[in-house]
């Protein structure tokens, strides 16, 4: 898959997007290595660790390109190395940047072009001689619902699959890797909770507002409960959306062809989507976070047929309890004195 020629298939892009630990990787394991789609096999952090930080002036193309190899492509060396059918081979980083670096070197350094060039890069690296097949490209970023305008302007034929969780449930997961993971980005678990109050909500948010403006045969909204208890044909009707004929291997994740057991902090492995995980967030979070998230989520919750469980004097009392934390973690303006201060909590 050499050259940097548009094909009818290279213009026809299906976007994966939602809140992290919503289904998103699921999914795209689930598109991977499809014979009609040329798949980045994993989350390409292109919408929050590249756009729109690295969308200016301040930066060379070169610049822009080393960003891309340093980020997207390094999240793929990440998978690769868990797998088990890849022990002991090595991740074709260089290959791979190579590759993309002579897909760059005769088009702009637009972020649009950028991006699909990556994916593209990754094609020529893993299925070669493949793309006579090829109906389209896949990608997947925890962040892009945000960016929906830009897609759409950037690639008018583009669709996109919002996935959406139960927001407790969402918690529940994320917060079953605090220690193997967020525990590195956020220092408590109570701002582990306002992430998902803040970028979570938003994410509901952004699925309504661009399914009623892109209309549903460019925009699909999917709930995880749906797409775990039902794979079939919820992936019948993906498929259909995508525009790509269904076939079994939509119903088993992998990742570079390879079999994808999942992503779960638990130490759970799947063989296919599974439903376990749905409704547990009663066991797995506190009375206090259920309630708080109820409290900020309790519109979109119902919107998307998700129950609020708790009384509305729990969820005002969780919303009071957090806000003293949240209160004295925030930066303030002091009117009229042309500076800041950041309060401090007792003790500290």
């Amino acid at each position: 898959m050499t050259g940097t020629e548009a094909t009818a298939w290279q213009e026809n892009p299906l976007f994966v997007c939602g809140h992290r630990k919503s289904g998103t990787t699921l999914l795209i394991s689930l598109f991977d290595h499809n014979p009609q789609l040329c798949v980045f096999p994993d989350d390409s952090s292109f919408w929050y660790a590249f756009f729109p930080l690295y969308d200016s002036d301040d930066y060379s193309k070169e610049d822009k390109v080393d960003r891309i190899i340093n980020t997207m492509f390094a999240s793929l060396r990440t998978t690769w190395d868990r797998l088990d059918a890849t022990s002991g081979k090595e991740f074709p980083l260089q290959q791979l940047a190579d590759r993309f670096r002579t897909r760059m070197q005769d088009v702009e350094g637009s972020p649009r072009n950028l991006l699909r060039e990556a994916v593209f890069a990754v094609g020529d690296t893993f299925r070669d001689g493949e793309e006579a097949g090829f109906l389209g490209w896949c990608e997947k970023t925890t962040s892009a619902e945000v960016y929906a305008a830009h897609i759409f302007d950037w690639f008018p034929n583009a669709k996109v699959i919002h996935l959406l969780r139960d927001p407790r449930d969402n918690f529940a997961s994320l917060k079953s890797g605090w220690q193997a993971r967020y525990r590195k980005y956020n220092d408590t678990i109570e701002r582990l909770l306002q992430s998902m109050i803040d970028r979570g909500l938003l994410g509901m948010k952004m699925a309504q507002v661009n399914a009623a403006r892109y209309g549903s045969t460019r925009y699909r909204v999917v709930r995880f409960e749906d797409l775990t208890a039902h794979p079939e044909p919820v992936m019948r009707e993906l498929a259909d959306f995508a525009g790509i004929d269904f076939n079994e291997r939509l119903l088993f994740p992998t990742a570079y062809g390879m079999p994808w057991k999942g992503n779960n902090f638990d130490g759970l492995k799947f063989k296919k989507p599974d439903p376990t995980n749905v409704g547990r967030w009663r066991s797995r979070i506190t009375d206090h976070e259920a309630a708080l998230i109820e409290f900020h989520f309790e519109k979109e919750m119902l919107q998307w047929d998700y129950e609020p469980v708790l009384k509305a004097a729990a969820r005002a009392d969780a919303a009071t309890q957090h806000y003293k934390w949240h209160n004295f973690t925030q930066t303030y303006s002091v009117a009229g004195a042309g500076n800041t201060f950041k309060k401090k909590a007792p003790g500290a």
